[in-house]
């Protein structure tokens, strides 16, 4: 205490004691910790209710100033109902031919290294397609990390879906230095570019770190199995590699699907190579699936009716590979579909922190004949 100001230093961590009388004349006295600072351990980014303290933004950056497509902010909708306060941030996504587009949180230069995970809301109702939305953050020495969130389960409320996403997921950025936030591409499941509107809100840093629920499944060709999606970046015809062409189509609806609208139908057509296929390439670096157990598909042979062998075919990024076929598994029949459950034990040759191709390979009848026409594929899907 200081008399002459009549003042009481508080100092953090110590306790403080207030002896006082009620109004029945009792003396009670009541003890408390002193805390340091507001206690919070979040930090709001555009947010209503997280606000204490905030990390300043300078600008939210609409792509088309950087010669994308258009991704206009509106910082004050009422468009949505929000997940807190007024208002919600609204982003209405326009093609201008550019072939991406986004937002990016312009930080200038922000210190959030003691900072854990970051969360954000979003409304997809006026986006219902969406699948993918890639996450970026970067420093000013220009590292960067872009994550998606298909990799991530949000917990639903109503028609806001909310990711948490570990801060440790982007390894390039130095935190202590943070340039920008980005919200980049919405996509549907077919890895399309989308434009409409997307909502935000609530984003915000939190300092605790989360323990993500686990996760049992992760769709490749799937409109059921979607939280989250291995991501591919095309599906190769194989005539594209000098073989037979297997041409395929994403959308199509000449079968009835196992799961959605559509199914993966490929047509397998002679040009005299003796060999075809489709191959998913998951880019370079690979996917990582080396916390899943199983590869499910489902085929169905109906304009191929003589089919008896198919070669199934995992590669990584240095050409380790294994190649099995389903002549070698029991399928589970269910009309015209066949689901065949391969255990990924199996392609022992191939690295699957770092997952390259899977390859659907050379329809042979049981004499070993290459065979042609059309087979359906849906519901491509890893199980843990």
């Amino acid at each position: 205490t200081d008399d002459e100001t009549d003042t009481i230093a508080i100092i953090a961590g110590e306790t403080i004691t207030a002896i006082y009388t009620d109004t029945n004349g009792n003396v009670l006295s009541d003890t408390a910790e002193i805390e340091s600072g507001s206690g919070s351990t979040t930090m709001g980014i555009y947010s209503e209710s997280h606000t204490d303290p905030m990390l300043v933004y300078q600008q939210i950056i609409n792509s088309a100033d950087w010669s994308g497509n258009s991704a206009a902010p509106d910082e004050q909708s009422t468009a949505v109902t929000p997940v807190d306060g007024n208002y919600v941030l609204a982003v209405e996504f326009t093609d201008l031919g550019a072939g991406w587009g986004g937002i990016s949180f312009d930080f200038g230069s922000q210190d959030i290294s003691d900072m854990e995970t970051i969360v954000f809301n979003i409304n997809s109702s006026s986006m219902p397609t969406i699948t993918y939305l890639g996450v970026k953050f970067e420093d000013n020495s220009g590292g960067n990390t872009e994550v998606n969130i298909s990799s991530y389960t949000p917990v639903i409320s109503g028609s806001w879906a909310k990711y948490e996403i570990p801060l440790t997921d982007f390894s390039s950025v130095d935190f202590t230095d943070l340039k920008y936030l980005g919200l980049w591409n919405p996509q549907d499941g077919s890895n399309n570019l989308i434009f409409g509107t997307l909502y935000f809100d609530d984003i915000y840093l939190d300092g605790e770190a989360i323990t993500p629920p686990p996760v049992e499944t992760a769709g490749i060709y799937s409109e059921s199995h979607t939280n989250p999606m291995i991501v591919y970046q095309q599906i190769i015809n194989s005539a594209d590699w000098s073989g037979n062409s297997a041409a395929p189509d994403e959308q199509s609806t000449a079968v009835t699907p196992v799961d959605g609208s559509y199914v993966l139908a490929v047509e397998f057509t002679d040009l005299g190579a003796g060999w075809g296929g489709i191959s998913f390439d998951f880019g370079t670096p690979g996917q990582d699936i080396s916390v899943y157990s199983t590869l499910v598909l489902n085929i169905d042979h109906s304009a191929m009716p003589s089919l008896s062998q198919l070669g199934v075919k995992l590669e990584d990024n240095t050409g380790g590979n294994t190649e099995v076929n389903i002549s070698s598994y029991t399928a589970t029949v269910t009309g015209n579909w066949s689901k065949y459950e391969i255990p990924l034990a199996h392609f022992s040759a191939v690295n699957l922190t770092d997952l390259k191709y899977l390859g659907l390979w050379n329809p042979n009848d049981s004499g070993n004949n290459l065979l042609f026409g059309t087979l359906y594929f849906d519901d491509i899907h890893l199980l843990d």
